[in-house]
């Protein structure tokens, strides 16, 4: 079984928040953003998610869209708010699988990082940070 709080489905109109700094090989300071592979599994229709930082308002873009019942994943990159958190939003109820493949700080500081940060298929989901 996995770890973490996200033990279901994401529901329609749900938000998921997504510590993404300290994890996964992702400094805990100093990122601005990161890039992330998000992926919808077996949604019940067709929809779409929305990935932002979430300190701001969820904007009015897809990041992912999908088709019922099928297997969706998308790059997204993304800034982190103040918390090192980033938000996903679905327009219909479906698996979500987040996983950081890098990051990028401040001074044009780049590196790699490989974790998978949300799966709610196997209830893994948001990590606290390390």
């Amino acid at each position: 079984h996995g770890v973490g709080r996200r033990a279901a489905r994401v529901a329609a109109g749900e938000v998921v928040r997504v510590p993404v700094t300290g994890v996964g090989g992702v400094p805990d300071a100093g990122v601005s953003g990161v890039a992330l592979n998000v992926t919808a599994v077996l949604p019940v229709a067709d929809g779409h998610m929305t990935v932002w930082p979430c300190g701001l308002s969820r904007p009015g873009t897809s990041s992912v869209n999908f088709r019922a019942g099928g297997v969706s994943p998308n790059a997204v990159v993304v800034p982190v708010d103040d918390t090192g958190e980033v938000c996903v939003w679905s327009l219909v109820e479906t698996d979500v699988v987040v996983d950081v493949s890098g990051w990028f700080g401040d001074a044009a500081a780049v590196g790699v990082a490989s974790a998978r940060l949300v799966d709610s298929r196997h209830g893994i989901g948001p990590q606290p940070p390390r």
